[in-house]
């Protein structure tokens, strides 16, 4: 039992790790942070994380994984990924959208990873822990406990934004090789509803060196001994997104 205010530090020795806690060494493959109590939390580098906390080596690195009820979870995200608005204006919705992650999680889980079920950025679904936790997020997680979205007796594909443009896109397009006849790109209303994020409307200015390098990093060309001759847009997508982009080089003699 460790007593709160303590400091844990983990090192890597050879291929175990090695915990430090005051003048006291303990050394294992991996460690196990658990809660003493029920409702009680375990704090790493600031934040504070319901369930249990495995710390472990993998590729010569110190990880943690925080191992934690599908439910705890879905309270540590809701507010990471959906304005709360005030008072009660979004209640709704916030319950749509806590089937809606719920969902993800549970088809993440079943991917069945080696080391862990799901990233906590936006490579998933952003997880604040405890500390991203509201009592009336956490009511209406409460309220929809179990809950699922699914398809064709099937738990849903889902992905979502902050911002769409003004049109969603389909699936296909960005995330998977088959047709979901749910994900289907649409008008966000005539007025966008998005309109309001900060996102909406972006400019970003591509040099040319910066061309040839993602080209030359993508493996497109076998050098960068190359100049940018022309760029231009060959085909759109319904919602108005780049489909085809052609790009002419220009070798240093000259020929494209």
């Amino acid at each position: 039992e460790i007593k709160s205010g303590n400091t844990l530090k983990f090192v890597t020795q050879s291929k175990s790790l090695l915990l430090k806690i005051s003048d006291k060494e303990f050394k294992s493959d991996y460690f196990f942070l658990n809660p003493t109590a029920e409702g009680n939390s375990v704090e790493i580098n600031g934040k504070k994380y319901r369930g249990t906390i495995k710390i472990f080596i993998n590729n010569y690195q110190i990880k943690s994984v925080n191992q934690i009820s599908l439910e705890d979870y879905v309270k540590g995200v809701m507010t990471k990924e959906m304005p709360l608005g005030n008072g009660n204006e979004n209640y709704a919705a916030l319950k749509a959208f806590s089937i809606c992650a719920r969902t993800y999680a549970y088809n993440k889980i079943k991917e069945d990873k080696d080391f862990f079920d799901i990233y906590p950025d936006t490579r998933d679904q952003v997880y604040g822990g405890v500390d991203g936790e509201t009592d009336i997020t956490n009511k209406i997680v409460d309220e929809t406990k179990g809950q699922l979205l699914f398809y064709d007796h099937e738990p849903a594909v889902m992905f979502y934004h902050s911002t769409c443009g003004g049109y969603t896109e389909d699936a296909k397009n960005v995330f998977t090789q088959e047709d979901i006849p749910y994900l289907k790109s649409i008008k966000d209303g005539n007025e966008p509803y998005c309109k309001i994020s900060p996102r909406y409307e972006w400019i970003e200015n591509y040099n040319e060196e910066i061309f040839i390098d993602r080209l030359f990093t993508a493996k497109l060309i076998e050098n960068k001994d190359y100049q940018l001759s022309n760029a231009k847009v060959r085909s759109r997508f319904e919602s108005g997104r780049v489909n085809e982009f052609e790009i002419t080089l220009r070798k240093s003699n000259g020929e494209e």
